[in-house]
Formats: structure tokens, sequence, C-alpha cells
């Protein structure tokens, strides 16, 4: 008697040779987080600006990120952040983040 079950074939498994291969094996590589200061370092090598201009530009943009989601919403993003990204999202006289 027929199943009634239907076999799902991964996507990847599918693809010719090499192709599925690859993806395969990237879609088990766990990512590694990144760290804050492996975070800046990243940010200044992309954008070809120093170290401490590619933190002030964070702090900028993860700041107004903060002020347009509140408290609540940043505390939410903070959680799923590694530790030490805190600092992004503070603003000069302002606090830790609002």
């Amino acid at each position: 008697m027929p199943s009634s079950q239907t076999m799902t074939v991964p996507a990847p498994a599918r693809l010719p040779g090499e192709a599925g291969e690859a993806l395969l094996a990237e879609a088990h590589d766990v990512p590694r987080p990144w760290d804050s200061g492996e975070f800046v370092e990243r940010l200044a090598h992309v954008f070809g600006t120093s170290e401490p201009e590619a933190t002030a530009d964070a702090v900028a943009v993860l700041g107004a990120v903060g002020d347009a989601v509140g408290d609540e919403g940043t505390e939410v993003l903070l959680g799923a952040l590694p530790a030490g990204f805190t600092v992004f999202f503070s603003r000069p006289g302002r606090g830790r983040h609002g």
C-alpha cells in the first residue's frame, strides 16, 4: 500500500554534483558570532576607514536604531547580540541607549 507521506529531498541534494556538495558543506558550517572588536575591524576594512571612525559610525547608526525602536526594542536587539555591543547603542549625553 503506497504511503500518503511524501519524502522531501533538500534542495541542495537536487543540484548537480559540485554545486550541491558545496551548498551542503556550507550548510553544516556554524557561523561564529563576531565580538564587538571584530565587528569594528570588519566595518573599518569594508568601508576603508580607521577603527575609531568605524566605531563612531556604528554608534551613529545603531544609536539611531535604538532611538527608533525604544528601550524595549533595544533590549531585544541587545539580547540577540554578543556581549559588548551595548556601547554601540549609547549616545553621548543620553545614557546607555535612550
